[in-house]
């Protein structure tokens, strides 16, 4: 059963809490996430998705978490090095989201990152946590992008 299936978009309109969804339906998108041909995953919209539900799939190459807030991720949960992320999109996120990605990142051999638009009331704690990220991942990075409103926020970043 859907053994081509290449790319997934999990679109939760109107920001969907994933710890209300029916255990099934976690088993079931876990499942899709693990199957061989699997490369391209987005995920909008979505609040409190566990980025470590993504640490086994091995052919994963390209992920996208767009307006995602509150991503949980935890320092100690299981890591698999087969996990090798070409590109990771952080896209319109909560900026309450990064430590979990901070922490989640560099376990993914993360290669191209582009960060956008990350929202939230204290611009302080963008400018000390991206360079975190950056840091974080520096061994595997070969390509940046980086889109920002606001150039005064990172005007004290050190990367």
């Amino acid at each position: 059963m859907l053994t081509l299936l290449k790319k997934v978009k999990f679109d939760g309109v109107g920001h969907c809490l994933w710890q209300l969804l029916p255990v099934h339906f976690h088993q079931v998108f876990w499942n899709c996430l693990l199957l061989p041909p699997m490369e391209d995953v987005c995920i909008s919209y979505v609040e409190g998705f566990p980025l470590s539900t993504l640490n086994d799939c091995k052919s994963l190459r390209r992920l996208t978490l767009y307006q995602c807030d509150k991503l949980r991720g935890s320092l100690g949960d299981p890591v698999s090095r087969e996990l090798s992320l070409e590109s990771l999109s952080i896209q319109n996120c909560g900026i309450e989201s990064l430590p979990s990605i901070i922490a989640w990142a560099p376990t993914c051999n993360l290669r191209s990152p582009e960060v956008s638009r990350i929202h939230g009331p204290d611009e302080t704690n963008i400018q000390v946590k991206l360079p975190t990220l950056l840091a974080k991942c520096s061994n595997t990075l070969t390509s940046l992008k980086l889109t920002v409103d606001n150039l005064c926020m990172l005007s004290h970043c050190v990367i």
